[in-house]
């Protein structure tokens, strides 16, 4: 057997990203990183194979002779490897499905729920990965996952659980002093609390006005609690506020506005009839159809 200890693995799929899409811009997209970082593999592929893989055609990248002949290799031996990794994880009973979930989705809407699908299904094996970075279904980074977008993934599958929408929220103390908000009516005299990626602003362009200061934190869950414990009025997504109104530790003071996303369940084209993520969709629409707030 030859010795691949000095293969630089991550430099090839980088560059059959740049080769399949083109642009260092769009291969770092794809691959969930910084152009940057797309740049520095390609330059160390070819340096480590010592003759130049791709050249500027305007705003393209296209390969060169040395790159074209390449590139058939490459693509069948990550493919190799991708097939024989993801045949291994979705070996029957080898592994348990996982399913990667953003952490305030995990937090406030999915773990409140998952003992019932525990009780209904107690062989199941299923483990829970949480983050921000996007996993790759297609690549055996994860079984399934639960995305917030606009459902179009390239070389995935997914399927919509539920559209989302943004609504102000406070807790009922503070709800007497606030009243109720008229559409884009920002509230006075109390302090807006909002995640660093739903500011204020999408509710109204107001919320940049007056002398009030907008609480930003990275963080959803911690705005959804700041608000159950009085710190000011919250705009959330309504997802992550269902079960705290529905047990009036939060009130809603706006009519919801739709969110510019919705959540996906998504999965790799190979596991489209895999018996143990129907089982999962098919609960997760059951709990989110029963989870909805008139």
């Amino acid at each position: 057997m030859k010795a691949i200890s000095r293969l630089p693995l991550n430099s090839l799929r980088v560059f059959e990203a740049v080769a399949r899409l083109g642009s260092m811009a769009r291969a770092a997209e794809a691959l969930n990183v910084q152009p940057s970082a797309v740049s520095m593999q390609l330059k160390n592929l070819t340096d480590f194979v010592g003759l130049p893989l791709v050249v500027r055609a305007g705003r393209r990248l296209e390969l060169t002779p040395h790159g074209a002949a390449l590139l058939p290799s490459v693509v069948s031996g990550l493919g190799q490897i991708e097939d024989a990794v993801v045949s291994l994880r979705t070996a029957a009973g080898a592994q348990p499905f996982t399913v990667s979930v953003l952490p305030a989705f995990l937090h406030l809407w999915l773990l409140p729920r998952l003992a019932r699908f525990e009780a209904a299904n107690p062989s199941f094996r299923m483990r829970v990965i949480a983050g921000r970075e996007r996993v790759d279904p297609a690549r055996g980074e994860a079984d399934a996952a639960i995305r917030l977008g606009d459902g179009a993934w390239p070389n995935l599958l997914s399927q919509k659980l539920m559209d989302e929408n943004l609504v102000p929220v406070c807790s009922p103390a503070l709800c007497k002093k606030v009243g109720r908000l008229g559409p884009g009516e920002v509230p006075v005299g109390v302090p807006l609390l909002q995640s660093a990626i739903d500011p204020w602003t999408r509710w109204s362009p107001r919320a940049h006005d007056g002398e009030q200061r907008s609480v930003a934190v990275d963080d959803a869950i911690a705005v959804v609690k700041a608000a159950q414990h009085g710190k000011g009025v919250a705009l959330v997504r309504g997802s992550l506020a269902q079960d705290a109104i529905r047990d009036g530790t939060l009130v809603p003071v706006g009519k919801p506005i739709k969110y510019r996303w919705s959540y996906y369940w998504v999965t790799a084209p190979r596991s489209a009839q895999d018996e143990r993520q129907l089982r999962i969709l098919h609960w997760l629409m059951t709990e989110v159809a029963a989870s909805q707030i008139p």
